[in-house]
């Protein structure tokens, strides 16, 4: 059930508010359900809540920062796929492939989701993206697992709560250490990933403008 608190019927109020907290959960209508200082904060708070994708995330700031797109593209990923990740662990547990039910409803299925991100965006326009896999190391624990990145080293992981880092880990290449993501090559393509990706082009274009052709002259 969507939460009852702080609905105010737009526009966002005033600027001193605005400018301390300018992104905004906020439907078609102009009602806002609450406002935020970043997007990473909004986006986890729409994640725990279980809002719809009628609540979007505006800027009164204007246009988002490439960071900030990067976490929009991250959270249309996850709403495109959250239904598709709960059929399939149901249809998996029905089969008996799976004794119960994951915490996580992407958990096992990391890598067909990133197949499926990356087929989009190249469908998209964004052939810059490659779906990774790896080991990510957290608490002395090494896990398998999946991911987007950028042919600027930059990791946007949709599925970071495998891990209990919220929904969305975005690392720039500086950070990748840290970070504990150790990369072990591309994933080969997937037979199951091409009905994942219905529509999804779509989605991205609508917050991912396509890149600027290239018009260099070839030497």
């Amino acid at each position: 059930m969507s939460p009852q608190r702080n609905l105010i019927p737009g526009p966002w109020p005033v600027p001193a508010q605005a400018a301390e907290r300018p992104v905004r959960l906020e439907r078609s209508d102009g009602t806002v359900l609450d406002a935020f200082a970043d997007f990473e904060t909004a986006i986890r708070y729409r994640e725990e809540q279980e809002l719809g994708t009628e609540w979007e995330i505006r800027d009164a700031r204007g246009e988002p920062t490439d960071m900030d797109r990067m976490l929009l593209l991250g959270m249309v990923l996850r709403d495109h796929l959250r239904s598709i990740w709960r059929h399939k662990q149901f249809d998996l547990l029905l089969h008996g492939e799976v004794r119960k039910l994951p915490c996580v409803s992407c958990d096992g299925l990391q890598d067909v989701s990133a197949l499926s991100a990356a087929a989009a965006l190249n469908e998209a326009g964004h052939d810059n993206w490659r779906a990774v896999t790896g080991l990510v190391h957290t608490g002395g624990a090494s896990t398998k697992h999946a991911w987007l990145e950028r042919e600027d080293g930059l990791i946007l992981d949709f599925m970071a709560d495998r891990f209990g880092r919220g929904p969305l880990a975005l690392i720039e290449p500086h950070d990748r250490q840290e970070a504990q993501y150790e990369a072990a090559g591309s994933l080969a393509e997937h037979d199951e990933w091409s009905p994942w990706t219905e529509r999804l082009p779509s989605k991205i274009a609508a917050i991912l403008p396509e890149p600027e052709p290239d018009l260099a002259p070839a030497m």
